[in-house]
Order: structure tokens, then sequence, then C-alpha cells
């Protein structure tokens, strides 16, 4: 492994040139970064997935939408659609992506479209919604044409970004210099023993700006659902069958782990485009160990197998699992108040 990173290196040294460079031309004025005429809150991070930031948008339209119109603009990762395109809850992973659908049927009431040029969506969002008073911009931190109003960046606790190497030796697609752009940091996915001296490490790694907040999150997770009636949860069943195509799959398999007995593991790439025959060929796979055998898969996971037209006694056997964020000790309350004061401030 070791010996492979040194050959990756001078490639690595490559990216992070043109990445610099990049990033030069806007801190010089160069190339111009536009705000716009909304408030915007951008949820991304450093690297190439794997930190959470779906679950984090979705704590931050609970956290606004009794209040607030809320929109959340994504690029629509891998749907197989060009330009502004408007999720409503009959939407396919391949119309608008699978984390936009997710949270299109999470949150009805909420604006969720796709744009890859941010600064065009938020402008096409504006002239179909002129309610809307905020929007979320879902993995936009790169973005930099668009200047949002307040910036997120997430960093897993298990690979942080001080820690990692810039593609292809390690995730980072952009230089850790540039978490100086955020105002606040979320360090994510941290272990439920999480100490404070544990915290105050990481704090000293990352080397934050006076005014930088910090904060540390776990991921907390829920009920199991039917992906035919999720109204309707279900208790942990004795043994399953798990399936997946996230970026950083070893957590949720280790809670499955602990709380049931796996008897098939099924990984695929991130945002992988299942194929209906792939779902029946699993099926056959898992049928061995008997009928009774549910697929437990992740809630993105399951925007893509929604679509997929399965057959009824297939589909009634998928669930997915719950998972949200929650923040470690009393750290909540002063985020929500960070959150809070940016969007209600004139």
């Amino acid at each position: 492994m070791k010996l492979l990173r040194y050959l990756l290196a001078p490639f690595a040294l490559l990216y992070w040139l043109g990445v610099w460079l990049r990033n030069a031309a806007y801190d010089l004025g160069l190339r111009r970064s536009q705000a716009v005429a909304i408030k915007s809150i951008c949820v991304g991070n450093l690297t190439v997935g794997g930190t959470g930031k779906t679950p984090h948008t979705e704590y931050l339209l609970r956290l606004l939408q009794d209040e607030f119109q809320v929109g959340m603009l994504s690029r629509g990762y891998r749907r197989r659609t060009k330009g502004y395109v408007e999720a409503s809850t009959d939407s396919t992973a391949l119309q608008v992506g699978d984390e936009p659908l997710q949270i299109k049927r999470k949150f009805p009431n909420a604006t969720v479209a796709v744009e890859a040029d941010r600064l065009a969506g938020v402008a096409a969002m504006l002239r179909a919604h002129p309610q809307l008073q905020v929007v979320l911009l879902d993995d936009a931190f790169q973005h930099r044409r668009l200047k949002p109003g307040l910036s997120l960046l997430l960093t897993d606790y298990s690979r942080p970004i001080y820690a990692d190497h810039m593609l292809p030796m390690g995730w980072l697609r952009d230089t850790f210099a540039q978490r100086r752009r955020a105002d606040v940091v979320v360090v994510t996915k941290c272990p439920a023993s999480l100490t404070e001296q544990q915290m105050a490490d990481v704090k000293q790694h990352l080397r934050l700006l006076s005014h930088q907040q910090l904060y540390f999150t776990r991921m907390a997770y829920g009920v199991l659902r039917p992906i035919l009636s999720p109204q309707q949860p279900m208790a942990m069943p004795p043994q399953v069958a798990v399936l997946c195509g996230i970026a950083r799959p070893q957590p949720f398999i280790g809670y499955l782990q602990q709380h049931t007995q796996l008897v098939e593991k099924f990984v695929f790439p991130d945002h992988h485009n299942f194929a209906k025959r792939e779902i029946i060929a699993i099926f056959e796979q898992i049928s061995r160990h008997g009928d009774h055998i549910p697929l437990i898969t992740t809630e993105k996971d399951a925007a893509r197998l929604i679509g997929l037209n399965l057959p009824e006694h297939i589909v009634q056997r998928i669930v997915y699992q719950e998972v949200a964020v929650e923040f470690v000790g009393n750290q909540s309350e002063s985020f929500n108040k960070t959150i809070l004061r940016y969007v209600r401030e004139d």
C-alpha cells in the first residue's frame, strides 16, 4: 500500500497544483465569486465523499422548515438529465440523483432542485419560487463562482482532512488550506466514546481561525422502514442481508453487525446505478438462506432501488435503515443559534 502511495505521489502533486492555481485565481480576484439574492448555506467537504453531507443537510431542513421557506440545490450526481430540474416525490434517481430524491421524499414541502451551475440553479429556483427565504447548497464548497452567505465544512473523524492526501493518493479533492473559507467546521461520524481530550486534539490539528466555529457530531441510527411502506417501521430481524453503494460503508455495516446476523453482504461503489437484473440475482443468492431474509440498505441506496420496477415479492423484502446526526454533548444549542441567527438577520 505504501509503495502504491509513493507511485501515485507525482499525480497527486499535479492535482494539487491544478487545484491550488484555481483557488489562487479566486483568492486574487482574477476570477469572481458572486453572492446570490437569498440566504444561502453551503454544506460541503474537502474530500470525495463519505462525510455525511446528506444527513447534515436534513438536520438543517428540520431546523428551518417550520419558520422559513427552504429550498435545497444539488448537482444531482450521476443523474441522466441536463440543466435545471426540480425533484418531485415521483421523480427517479436517474432524473435528479439519489440524494436529492431521498431529501424530496422525506421533505415533500421543500423545493429540491438540481443544476450543475449553482448560480444558474439558484436564479431558476427564485424565478419559479420567489417566496423562498433560504437555500441549502449541497456539495458546493468547490463551486467558487457562488459565494455562500454561510459555509459549513464537514470532515470525517476517522479520516480527518489534516491526515489525508490529495487525489489519487488520498481522498482530498481540495487543499487543506481551503478549510479557512468555512464559517463552521463539523467533525462527523465521531465515536460514542469521544472524550474532551480527543476533541481538543482534533481542534489543535485543524488550526482554525478565531472566528471559525467547531462542532462534533455522530451518526444516530433510527428505525428500519420498508421502501414500499416507510410509514410503518419494523424491528430488526435476527438475520438480514445488507446492500450498500455509499462512499464509506464500514460504519453502516458495523452498526448492523452489532444488532443482527449478516448472512450476505453486497457492497458497490458510491452512487452505483443498480440494474434490475443485479437485484434479482442478489435475491436469488439471499434465498439460499431462506425466503424470509430481508435486504437492508441505506436511505440513499433505497432512493435508487425504488425506481427499478422490481417484482413485488422482492421489493416487499427491501428495507432501509434510517440515519440522522446528533451533536456531541450540548453543542446542538450553539449550532442551532448560529444557523438561525444568520437566516434571521437582515
